[in-house]
């Protein structure tokens, strides 16, 4: 079996000095249009995830992707370098789960809310994600470096 290595970004300046990949109509991958998501994984009573201490197999950011990508193609995604339960999201073939980008935000929601080790319960810490909120907000791409 061959080893994949997951890589994730870091907080820091953005290459395009905007923030954000367009994801407006002519903008492609593969011939299918991406969406980009805003995700911010928290309990029933808002509490945020800490998705730094839970990168690694068998942790929560694993569980989540897995969840989204059963539906889906997972083109990149970015953990924040905080505590704050921030997941951007940049989706291929999107389209194919709703006709509107509102209606893919809410079936993601769904996904991450439902999904899991039991009703929103994701990982070996049982991170609870069943208050998680998704929208289409953009994905935000950084570098190390100035």
């Amino acid at each position: 079996m061959a080893d994949f290595y997951r890589v994730n970004g870091s907080v820091g300046a953005v290459g395009d000095g905007k923030g954000f990949i367009s994801t407006a109509a002519g903008a492609s991958f593969i011939g299918k249009f991406p969406i980009a998501l805003a995700i911010v994984i928290q309990d029933g009573s808002l509490n945020k995830a800490n998705l730094q201490a839970e990168l690694g197999v068998n942790y929560a950011v694993e569980g989540i992707l897995k969840a989204i990508s059963a539906n889906t193609t997972i083109l990149a995604y970015q953990i924040e370098a905080n505590t704050n339960g921030n997941l951007s999201l940049l989706l291929e073939g999107a389209e194919g789960l709703s006709s509107t980008d509102a209606g893919i935000a809410s079936i993601v929601q769904s996904m991450i809310r439902n999904g899991g080790n039991g009703a929103g319960y994701y990982g070996n810490n049982n991170v609870n994600a069943s208050g998680s909120v998704v929208a289409n907000n953009g994905f935000r791409i950084t570098y190390a470096g100035s």
